[in-house]
């Protein structure tokens, strides 16, 4: 197996690992409230939620039509 052989795979390995990341979130966040989603949205600062929270909670408003 050559070198990008190598790379690909690990590359897919890691999108794969991301794409559950976010079903997990979504799962998570569903159970959540509109109000508490709108906020991790908007959440700024020095504590703020991840790009991947604030992704999975814009999705999940989203599928509610709440976006």
């Amino acid at each position: 197996m050559g070198f990008w052989d190598r790379v690909a795979k690990a590359v897919g390995k890691g999108m794969i690992e991301a794409a559950n990341e976010h079903k997990a979130l979504k799962m998570e966040y569903a159970e959540k409230s509109s109000e508490e989603l709108h906020e991790i949205v908007k959440s700024d600062g020095f504590f703020k939620n991840s790009t991947r929270e604030k992704g999975a909670a814009y999705a999940v408003l989203k599928e509610r039509g709440e976006v």
